[in-house]
């Protein structure tokens, strides 16, 4: 009698592996990770940052595409101090100005005069491209909330400018 139980077991754990393997073979494995993610991500503002530049991949690979050199860092620096900015929606209003004061450091760079002319960028081109980051970054209403929600932390307090904004040195890079 137990041996036919055993047997039945047996059977039992075959056929399990059949259909995970039939399953593997179906679905290629990177939709497999996509199918898992969903329950891992859920409450997150933004998608993980696989590739660790700190920008939401989907965004930071726009930005690689379409800009390069000078323009590419001015424009990685606002998406990154916006991003970061939206994170911060239920935190201390004083770390959520401190964050502001970041993001205008980052608009102060993008339109410094080395990095409008290294980039051979006018002011319009470069507010059309931080337009473009803006859309995408927050391109649902519970990011879009969470950056309004941010900024209003700072009160009526204004931003900081500062004299040397960049993160990087724009007189290094190439255009």
């Amino acid at each position: 009698m137990a041996s036919l139980h055993v047997r039945r077991r047996l059977w039992q754990v075959l056929l399990l592996l059949a259909v995970f393997a039939t399953l593997a073979a179906l679905v290629p494995a990177p939709e497999l990770g996509r199918l898992a993610r969903p329950a891992k991500e859920a409450g997150r503002l933004f998608s993980p940052d696989r590739d660790g530049d700190l920008v939401r991949d989907d965004v930071g690979r726009m930005i690689r595409q379409d800009y390069s050199g000078v323009s590419h860092a001015a424009l990685m620096q606002v998406a990154r101090s916006w991003q970061k900015l939206a994170t911060l929606a239920d935190a201390k209003p004083d770390q959520q100005f401190a964050a502001g004061n970041r993001l205008t450091r980052a608009f102060d760079c993008a339109y410094s005069p080395g990095v409008l002319a290294r980039s051979r960028m006018g002011p319009q081109d470069m507010y059309a491209a931080i337009a473009r980051i803006r859309d995408a970054l927050f391109d649902t209403p519970a990011r879009r909330a969470a950056l309004k929600k941010a900024e209003a932390g700072r009160g009526e307090r204004p931003w900081e400018h500062d004299n040397a904004p960049c993160d990087f040195d724009p007189a290094a890079m190439a255009g």
